[in-house]
């Protein structure tokens, strides 16, 4: 019975980072170890418990779903990117997403700004990652109010919006 429970987790680790989980276990194997029939694979969720992070998968998912659509060119596609455009700037209306987006960016650029000197790091890598962070809060940071208010101020689209689910 003690191959059917996962080893216990310290707070930032996943099941594939833990040192502790047998090397077995690999993504879309059984999890727990033992032995499965293929018809009833195991399926892991993982669960965001910080909405924040919620927001931004949610927001990735989204971006990811529009990028697959855009390319595309029949009618029914061009629909569901327009829906899906309407997601995000549902999501991105949230008035403290702006905000948690560059906390979190300069909380990444502190950790990875505590990696200078180390004989192990790249200084190069470390500056072109540090820059890279920098342009996305200084584009983020330059745009006044909410994400999307550009969108909103749309009297067409936001009336494509209103019958959208027709």
């Amino acid at each position: 019975m003690d191959s059917l429970v996962p080893p216990r987790l310290n707070r930032g680790e996943t099941l594939w980072n833990n040192p502790r989980t047998p090397r077995s276990v690999e993504r879309g194997s059984p999890v727990f170890g033992g032995h499965q029939p293929e018809e009833s694979p195991l399926v892991l969720y993982e669960y965001p418990f910080n909405e924040s992070i919620r927001t931004m998968l949610r927001l990735e998912h989204l971006f990811d779903r529009l990028g697959q659509l855009i390319p595309r060119e029949a009618a029914v596609d061009h629909h569901y990117a327009l829906a899906t455009i309407f997601e995000i700037m549902d999501v991105a209306s949230r008035a403290d997403l702006k905000s948690d987006l560059l906390k979190e960016l300069e909380r990444h650029k502190a950790v990875l700004n505590g990696y200078r000197g180390n004989p192990s790091i790249s200084e190069q890598a470390l500056d072109e990652i540090v820059g890279k962070i920098d342009h996305a809060f200084n584009g983020l940071n330059q745009f006044p109010g909410k994400a999307g208010h550009a969108l909103t101020a749309n009297e067409w689209l936001m009336s494509i919006r209103s019958r959208i689910s027709i």
